[in-house]
Order: structure tokens, then sequence, then C-alpha cells
């Protein structure tokens, strides 16, 4: 067996010192495919591999369709944006980001590590879009037809992400969420 070095320990209170180096001896390889309790990977459910599959590629079509033609997007509406560069600039930069968070949706779809993420980011995006319109209809006046239709899917989705969010954490699908949480007392250097 290899020596090992003395680790430099930073404490929470800045000082530095030397500690001896940790006796693993008695431990078997086990501890290295066993994850830590806590950790406990759950698979990706049916439901929230649909969940995030419908929804993520909503959002990436929607926010793909708004970057490459927003006044042809738009125009189903009844908006018109034509042949106005700073207007077009300004609805182009949120359908980027809808296509990438949307894209991100997809990932968590398949990818367990980052399912709960996804989960969060798509109950976040639709809810923050739906509440946004309402905002809008109480400001401004009900715009068009298909953009309360909008409004309503974007509020229901968001609210089965949310359940799905929910349920998620409960029942330990959140490994990086309880990692995050576990308390560091020192920095190792080595």
């Amino acid at each position: 067996m290899q020596k090992q070095l003395p680790t430099l320990v930073i404490a929470a209170s800045g000082k530095t010192g030397r500690r001896p180096p940790i006796d693993h001896s008695h431990r078997t390889h086990d501890h290295i495919t066993t994850p830590h309790p806590n950790l406990a990977v759950q698979r990706i459910t049916k439901t929230q591999r649909i969940l995030l599959v419908v929804s993520g590629l909503i959002a990436a079509g929607i926010g793909a369709s708004i970057l490459a033609t927003p006044a042809q997007f738009h125009a189903t509406h009844g908006i018109d944006l034509a042949g106005d560069p700073s207007l077009l600039s300004e609805v182009r930069a949120p359908g980027g980001a809808l296509a990438v968070l949307g894209g991100m949706m997809l990932i968590g779809a398949f990818v367990r590590s980052f399912t709960t993420a996804s989960l969060a980011i798509a109950t976040a995006v639709y809810l923050a879009y739906g509440a946004s319109r309402l905002v809008g209809f109480g400001l401004d006046g009900m715009p068009h037809p298909g953009l309360v239709q909008a409004a309503v899917a974007e509020l229901v989705i968001g609210a089965v992400c949310a359940v799905a969010l929910v349920r998620a954490v409960s029942r330990g699908n959140s490994a990086g969420i309880r990692a995050a949480a576990e308390p560091v007392h020192a920095l190792e250097v080595a």
C-alpha cells in the first residue's frame, strides 16, 4: 500500500493545519460503486419521461420557430412585426432562450441526474409564461383567442410539471438537491 501524505485542511475559521492521513484499510472496494445513502438513484418514471418530452418539444419547437421566423410565427395571432429590426431582435432573444430551455427539459427525459432539474425548469418556464399572460390580460385587456388558449395550456402544463417535481423530490428522486444540502465542514487540499 502506498503511503498517503498528510492533507492540508482549511477550516471554516480560515485556519490551516495538517491532519494525519485517514486509514482506509478497513474498507473494501464496495464504496466505489455503492452510492451515498442520500443519493439513491431512482429510475426516470414513464410519467416524468412523457411529461419532459412533451413539454420539451413544445418549448423547443416554439422557441426555434420564434428564433428563426418571428414575424411569421406571431402573424398567426394577428401580430405584425415586419419591418422593425429592433422589435424582431427583442422577440428573437426570448425565442432562443425558450429553445435552449426546451432542450434542457428534453435532456432530463433521458439523463437521470438531470431529471429533477428539468422538471424544475419546465415548471418555472410554463408557469412564468402563463402567469405573465394573466398579468397582461389584467393590464392590457384580452388578446387574440389563440394567446388565451396558450395561457391556459401553459398554466396546465406548468401545474402538471409542478406536481411531478414535488413527487420527484419527495420520493428521493433528487440526488443533486440532497447532495447540495449536505454540510461541508472543511475543504481538503491534497
